[in-house]
């Protein structure tokens, strides 16, 4: 019974992320569609689901690339939402080494996003556009990655018990 209740979760949190993630599409904004579909895996990974938190980010991944229009949307939220799936891992490595990985992580998707707009969308055509728009992006993460820190304790001691999660899993 506990596996089918994981299971209809995850579920519904795929549902929800492909969901959003069309209105992100039909509305043209992108950026934000990416980080609240992200949302939905941030609660599965909360529930110390890591192997469903994966499956999770795979099917909304593959779902939102044959379902949207849009691919920029689907490649933001392939950028984006892998970081919470992945954090757990990085700070189970220690506070200095976790966040100097953390770090390299912020980096290299910066990186390759500003490559992959700028070779593939064909976006900027100077190179410190490319360059601001990375310095901006890890800057972004880093924030991202303070929120996340911030809304797993607000989730945990109070939103879990308002959306009554913890009476589902029991």
């Amino acid at each position: 019974m506990k596996k089918t209740k994981h299971l209809t979760f995850c579920a519904l949190m795929v549902a929800i992320s492909i969901v959003i993630l069309l209105l992100g599409g039909i509305t043209q904004v992108l950026d934000l569609t990416a980080v609240v579909a992200c949302a939905m895996i941030i609660f599965v990974v909360f529930e110390e689901l890591k192997y469903s938190a994966l499956l999770v980010y795979g099917a909304t991944a593959v779902l939102t690339f044959f379902l949207l229009a849009k691919k920029e949307v689907a490649v933001e939220y392939v950028i984006f939402a892998i970081y919470p799936v992945l954090k757990p891992l990085f700070e189970k490595a220690g506070k200095v080494f976790g966040t100097l990985i953390k770090l390299f992580f912020m980096a290299a998707m910066s990186v390759g996003l500003t490559l992959l707009f700028r070779y593939v969308f064909m976006s900027a055509d100077v190179w410190y556009v490319d360059l601001i728009f990375c310095v901006g992006l890890i800057v972004c993460y880093y924030i991202f990655d303070i929120a996340l820190n911030r809304f797993k304790l607000y989730y945990h001691y109070k939103l879990r018990h308002q959306l009554r999660i913890d009476r589902f899993f029991q």
